[in-house]
């Protein structure tokens, strides 16, 4: 996940799908690129989970 998001142009962006909160990643995303994305929930649960990840 990380490698993609380094690869994204700023104004790019990628689609997380999962099969539980990845509110975790969001964390680590945001300490080790900081102020480096925007982070918004497409559909939150309860069997699946799309987060949508805008590289700034």
């Amino acid at each position: 996940i990380f490698d993609t998001f380094d690869s994204l142009q700023p104004g790019d962006k990628m689609i997380l799908i999962n099969d539980h909160d990845p509110k975790p990643l969001k964390y680590q995303l945001d300490a080790e690129r900081t102020g480096q994305m925007d982070w918004e929930y497409i559909l939150s649960g309860p069997e699946e989970w799309k987060v949508e990840i805008l590289k700034k």
